[in-house]
C-alpha cells in the first residue's frame, strides 16, 4: 500500500469479481430478419449468428443487434426461470428512420448497368420520351421501400393534402416544389440526406432482380405474377405495401401513386451514360410509376 497522506480524500474502488450461476436459468430465442448480425446482450457480444438461444438468470436484459448496412435495433427482455422465450428483431437497412412512431424503411441497391428504356416498337409519330434504349451505369443506392405515408408526411408537415384521407394510404395531390419542401424539413429533423430519385435509379429499383439475375421487361409491370396481385389499380389508393413486393423489396412501383423523380423530362439519347441526372432544364419533371 502507499503511504497515505493527512487531510487527502481517498476513494476506495472494490471490483466485485463476476461469479457464474450454477443455480436455475431461463431461455431467450433472439431471431432476426437478418442471419448475419453480432449480438449484444447486458452489453456483452455473445453471437454473430441468429438465430441465437441466451441462457441466463432471471430478470430483465438489454438486447442490442448490429449488422453491415443496417440500423442498430435494441430491445429488452426478460427472463423467467425453467422457461423458453422469443424474441424477433426486424433490422432496418441504413437510411431507415423513426419519428414518434412513424418508421420509413429504406432499401440498399448495389447499382450496376443495365439496358434503360423502353424496347417497345416506335408510335406512329416516332416520338416517344421512353426510347432508344440506352446503356446506363449506377453508382450503389437506396430507395424507399414504400411510397411516403400521410403520416409521415404529416409528421413532418404538419397538415395533410391528400384528396385520399388514411394515415397509412400514400400521401398524394402534392406538388415537385412541396415534396423537395418536404425532404428538405426531413433531413433537418433528422440529420438525413434524403433526396429524390433520378429517373434511372427509378427505373433501375423497379426493374431489378438480384446479383446476377437479368432485368425484368422494361415494358411490363414490376413484379411478378399477375398485374392486380402487384399494382393497385383504379381512381382510389390503397394501404402502402398491400400488394406483393417485387424482387428487389419494393412496393407499389407501379400503380398507387404516381412517384416524382429528380430529372427534368426529356428524350432519351442512344449514349451510354453513368449516374445520369437529366438536363440541366426544362419544362416539366419526370413521373413514374
Amino acid at each position: 500500500f502507499p503511504k497515505l497522506e493527512k487531510k487527502v480524500t481517498y476513494i476506495m474502488v472494490v471490483e466485485v469479481p463476476r461469479i457464474e450461476s450454477h443455480g436455475p436459468k431461463g431461455k431467450m430465442e433472439i431471431t432476426s430478419n437478418v442471419r448475419n448480425a453480432d449480438v449484444y446482450v447486458d452489453g456483452e457480444k455473445l453471437s454473430s449468428i441468429l438465430p441465437f438461444v441466451y441462457e441466463g438468470g432471471d430478470g430483465e436484459h438489454s438486447l442490442e443487434l448490429r449488422a453491415e448496412g443496417y440500423n442498430s435495433e435494441k430491445s429488452h427482455f426478460t427472463i423467467q426461470l425453467r422457461r423458453k422465450g422469443n424474441i424477433h428483431l426486424d433490422m432496418k437497412q441504413k437510411g431507415s428512420i423513426y419519428i414518434d412512431g412513424v418508421s420509413y424503411e429504406m432499401v440498399r441497391f448495389p447499382g450496376g448497368k443495365f439496358k434503360m428504356g423502353s424496347l417497345a416498337k416506335k408510335s406512329p409519330s416516332g416520338f416517344n420520351y421512353s426510347q432508344p434504349a440506352h446503356n446506363v451505369s449506377l453508382r450503389p443506392f437506396r430507395i424507399g421501400k414504400t411510397e411516403v405515408t400521410q403520416a409521415l408526411w404529416m409528421k413532418i408537415m404538419g397538415s395533410n393534402p391528400s384528396l385520399h384521407p388514411g394515415e397509412q394510404l400514400p400521401v398524394d395531390n402534392v406538388s415537385w416544389w412541396e415534396v423537395l419542401e418536404f425532404i428538405e424539413r426531413l433531413n433537418k429533423q433528422c440529420g438525413t440526406n434524403f433526396r429524390l430519385p433520378t429517373e434511372a435509379e427509378w427505373e433501375f429499383a423497379a426493374r431489378y432482380c438480384g446479383a446476377g439475375q437479368p432485368f425484368s421487361q422494361p415494358d411490363a409491370w414490376s413484379g411478378d405474377g399477375g398485374l392486380e396481385q402487384n399494382a393497385v389499380l383504379g381512381v382510389s389508393t390503397a394501404r402502402v405495401a398491400s400488394r406483393s413486393v417485387n424482387r428487389a423489396g419494393v412496393h407499389d412501383m407501379s400503380g398507387n401513386v404516381a412517384e416524382w423523380c429528380s430529372d427534368w423530362l426529356s428524350k432519351y439519347g442512344p449514349e451510354d451514360q453513368v449516374n445520369p441526372s437529366g438536363p440541366s432544364t426544362g419544362l416539366r419533371k419526370v413521373v413514374r410509376g
